[in-house]
């Protein structure tokens, strides 16, 4: 089995850095490469995905998830959930942010809902995706197994897979603000 994810870090002062990670029979290889922001999709790996969705996410564990469960798409990954709205997407790129339900604070909420925000205004098409409360994905698949978060993922890619490219910011965004998902009160 060959997965592959990206891992990115950014800050605002800084050129971003990407590392491209490969793991093909426990062995790890960690190229890095300059994504100077217009050339980030470059990096991207040229093959089809069953989903032509790119999976955000701010923790490594939830893309291991994801492939865990057999989810096909682009997945990128930040060390930090601040660092989400740096990831320079290409124009109409569809981008399902999977945010843990276990942080259930308004720093975290307000967080998302901002990368959400500038990935939309950046071009992107966004949607945000959580699992159960006091949850995150990792523990949904260990608990819960792959067929759950299967039946949660799929559904919001088919959305972003669904939705067309559109002009005004309203109607870009599927859905931005995860604090009722999550039944957090502002």
């Amino acid at each position: 089995m060959n997965e592959e994810y990206y891992h990115f870090t950014a800050k605002p002062e800084q050129e971003a850095k990407v590392e491209r990670v490969q793991q093909e029979n426990s062995i790890k290889q960690y190229p890095f490469k300059d994504i100077s922001t217009p050339l980030f999709m470059h990096i991207k790996e040229q093959r089809q995905y069953d989903y032509d969705v790119t999976i955000l996410s701010a923790e490594g564990k939830t893309i291991s998830s994801f492939q865990e469960a057999g989810i096909d798409s682009r997945m990128v990954y930040s060390s930090n959930v601040n660092n989400l709205k740096y990831y320079q997407p290409f124009q109409g790129e569809k981008i399902l942010i999977a945010a843990n339900n276990d942080k259930q604070n308004k720093e975290y909420v307000s967080t998302i809902n901002e990368a959400a925000k500038v990935l939309t205004s950046k071009g992107a098409i966004t949607s945000i995706v959580v699992p159960s409360k006091g949850e995150d994905f990792n523990e949904m698949l260990k608990n819960k197994g792959a067929t759950a978060v299967k039946e949660l993922m799929i559904p919001e890619i088919m959305k972003l897979i669904n939705t067309q490219n559109v002009k005004t910011e309203s109607e870009q965004v599927v859905k931005t603000d995860i604090a009722q998902k999550i039944g957090l009160r502002r």
